[in-house]
């Protein structure tokens, strides 16, 4: 039932907003991050447009794309497949718990219609340069872009075969994600590799993000759903 939700997850239509300032120090490590990258994955694709979100704007966003990829009464059906077979209370806002599911997690997303890739600044405004753990995210948002060109993410993720069979479309997320967390966590291995201490300087961001954890009170079987 989480899977148009996990679609819209991993690759998110298009969030207007104010152009970020690039320094040149932060340009050059966000351009051999790419390199990195395309190395890791063995794609020789182009530059992406970047933008950089608030987490207030991303969660305004997502607030208005639940409203119209999941309508209430859409959400109604799936909370009474839950509730019947005992899963979820009959008093639950599905798509408040969403939200709440998204807001907490959310990181970074590529958009497949604009073809920019969004990264949300852990500490909420862009410095001088990505900390380790933007610098992780990063690879990952651009794994997606490579995806994107060289295979067509929309097409693939939108095709009416995968959307109209929820199983279909959990899998096709998988892969997606999959492929961009596999390029990622190497990545993260390679840094801690090199610096073992680099893994507390990630926690610590994380906590300070405030995205290690899914917020009180999700339901179980949202949460194994979530991270399906």
């Amino acid at each position: 039932m989480l899977a148009a939700l996990a679609v819209f997850l991993a690759v998110l239509p298009g969030l207007a907003q104010e152009a970020a300032t690039i320094t040149p120090e932060l340009e050059a490590q966000m351009v051999a991050l790419e390199d990195i990258t395309r190395q890791l994955r063995e794609l020789d694709g182009e530059p992406v447009e970047r933008a950089f979100p608030t987490r207030e704007e991303t969660i305004a966003y997502l607030r208005e794309t639940i409203d119209q990829q999941l309508p209430l009464d859409e959400a109604d059906r799936y909370r009474d497949f839950y509730v019947a077979l005992g899963l979820l209370e009959p008093a639950i806002d599905l798509r408040d718990v969403y939200l709440s599911l998204l807001s907490a997690q959310v990181a970074g997303f590529y958009d497949t219609d604009t073809q920019v890739m969004n990264v949300l600044p852990a500490q909420g405004e862009l410095a001088s340069e990505l900390s380790l753990l933007e610098q992780i995210i990063y690879v990952h948002e651009y794994t997606h872009a490579l995806q994107d060109q060289f295979f067509g993410l929309e097409q693939y993720l939108d095709d009416e075969e995968v959307v109209k069979h929820p199983d279909r479309a959990l899998a096709a997320v998988a892969l997606v994600e999959g492929d961009a967390s596999a390029v990622m966590n190497v990545f993260a291995q390679e840094v801690i590799t090199r610096n073992p201490l680099a893994v507390f300087q990630i926690l610590g961001q994380g906590l300070q993000a405030g995205n290690l954890f899914l917020p009180p009170g999700t339901p179980p079987v949202l949460s194994r759903e979530f991270f399906f």
